[in-house]
């Protein structure tokens, strides 16, 4: 069993395959193409982007449309902004739909009145699917409710410091449950840093092939991997699900991660309380 083969977004039923690239990703519109000649065929636009990125995507966008997947991610202040932003978005890439708008809950924003202009936007045939993408932090007040039946796919977290986060968003009884779509597998790049004690460090590879491993993710998102790097991640899926030793071993890295993490934060509040003298003062 590899980790190659297409994966099926949900219920929509869309397939691509199972990394998917982020408008962060590459330095040309040339690295967009071989990502997707290589099976990448699920591609988030984000209002972070690459240069080349947008080239690399009108080409796809006119060439090979039925294959391209396509997932436009907004945060928007208003319900019109989403809708001009939406529109702007068809217009430069000159398509007619995009196959998911992904909604990012923004603080301070009524999120009825959003999912009401994006069900709009989807019943005029501007939108297939609709999703979310979750913030990395404060995941508690998830609107999944509003969308029901018409959510196809979550963007959410998921890395082996926090490998299960994904699995709490559902309730058990839920039969029919989205696509997702896991990103920040790095957990912004601490995993990539080697540490006494634990051998080698994770690669890119690792990363993703641990996230593709956990039950219930669909694709994981590559963010900004170089390009060698994002080959071999490709290559490893090759040798199928992470064993056992392999997921302890990746969760161990975790776990010396998260250990480092405490101790600079430690050390910092005790500098940052410290006398002019240079001597501690009680935090307790």
């Amino acid at each position: 069993m590899t980790l190659t083969d297409p994966r099926a977004l949900g219920a929509t039923g869309v397939s691509v395959g199972p990394i998917g690239i982020s408008s962060t990703f590459g330095r040309s519109a040339k690295d967009i193409e071989w990502t997707f000649d290589l099976g990448c065929t699920y591609l988030v636009l984000k209002s972070r982007r690459q240069p080349g990125f947008m080239t690399g995507l009108k080409t796809l966008a006119k060439t090979k449309r039925d294959q391209l997947v396509l997932a436009v991610e907004a945060a928007p202040s208003c319900s019109l902004a989403l809708r001009l932003s939406l529109e702007l978005s068809l217009r430069r890439l000159g398509i007619h739909h995009v196959d998911f708008l992904l909604l990012g809950p923004r603080e301070g924003v009524e999120i009825d009145r959003i999912v009401e202009t994006a069900a709009r936007l989807q019943a005029q045939g501007k939108v297939r699917f609709l999703g979310l993408s979750l913030p990395r932090r404060k995941k508690g007040d998830v609107p999944l409710h509003r969308l029901g039946s018409a959510l196809g796919v979550v963007h959410a977290p998921c890395s082996a410091a926090d490998p299960h986060s994904h699995t709490s968003l559902f309730p058990s009884t839920t039969e029919t449950k989205p696509g997702i779509v896991a990103f920040g597998a790095t957990a912004n790049g601490t995993l990539l840093r080697s540490r006494p004690g634990m051998g080698r460090a994770a690669s890119v590879a690792d990363c993703y092939r641990f996230v593709l491993s956990q039950p219930g993710i669909a694709v994981c998102l590559a963010g900004s991997p170089g390009p060698s790097e994002l080959r071999a991640a490709l290559e490893s899926l090759r040798e199928g699900p992470m064993g056992e030793e392999q997921l302890t071993w990746m969760q161990g890295l975790a776990a010396a991660a998260k250990g480092t993490a405490h101790r600079l934060q430690s050390k910092n509040r005790v500098l940052s309380t410290a006398r002019p003298g240079g001597l501690p003062v009680s935090v307790g």
